[in-house]
């Protein structure tokens, strides 16, 4: 297969604007395992400052889904000092992502998988946000970063 120098420059413009060294993390939790967390480097697309067109409920499920290999289908937020959850399927994303800094550092999401209900009092019942292995875009095109405690490594090939 061979790629011409437009593709591969086209596709290094898509590596730097996914991920970058000081990418924000995040800390993604299942609503039905509120106990187990997966730290996730959140895309440029998503960052406070730096939304883009991406940054709407079916752009973030998307990336979510490939992250966590599940049928994402709501994602929950707590907004500002709220300990209730923000449920995308509730929510104007886009006016959301414009007015509070949806993915800050740290924050804990919560991820309904296959149409389950959104359960606004889960908030209380998540555990901390661990270290651990951090995940970012891993395509075909060979794209990844991997974490574990301390130690990483970026590929691209």
């Amino acid at each position: 297969l061979r790629i011409s120098s437009k593709e591969k420059a086209e596709r290094q413009s898509m590596i730097e604007n996914m991920t970058v060294p000081d990418a924000t993390v995040i800390y993604a939790f299942q609503q039905k395992d509120p106990a187990t967390s997966h730290e996730l480097l959140v895309p440029r697309a998503f960052r406070p400052g730096a939304e883009s067109k991406a940054a709407n409920r079916d752009g973030v499920q998307l990336w979510l889904s490939k992250q966590l290999k599940k049928n994402i289908t709501d994602v929950g937020v707590a907004i500002g000092d709220s300990s209730d959850m923000t449920f995308f399927s509730e929510a104007d994303v886009a006016n959301l992502f414009k007015e509070h800094q949806v993915f800050r550092h740290g924050v804990r999401i919560v991820v309904c998988v296959d149409d389950e209900d959104p359960d606004k009092g889960i908030f209380g019942k998540l555990g901390p946000g661990k270290r651990g292995k951090i995940s970012a875009f891993v395509d075909s095109g060979g794209v990844g970063v991997e974490s574990q405690k301390g130690s990483s490594m970026c590929t691209i090939s």
